[in-house]
């Protein structure tokens, strides 16, 4: 049986504060994508940073290597 992962509830404020570093879920919310995409994106872009048992996401990494999936006609 699957559970439910809450969303955070403030997700419209988030790119505007101009954090660097987020949370899986707020990174997810961002982005909007689903938590595991968000990480596997973020590893492969070497944004995470681990801290004790939780992790933080770099977003300007992430915004980095999200570019050079640009598709130009």
């Amino acid at each position: 049986m699957g559970y439910y992962r809450k969303m955070p509830e403030n997700v419209e404020g988030l790119q505007i504060a101009g954090k660097k570093f987020y949370k899986a879920a707020e990174g997810a919310a961002l982005y909007s994508m689903g938590i595991h995409t968000f990480e596997r994106i973020a590893k492969d872009a070497k944004a995470k940073y681990k801290i004790g048992k939780s992790a933080l996401y770099n977003v300007e990494k992430i915004d980095e290597y999200l570019e050079h999936f640009l598709e130009e006609e």
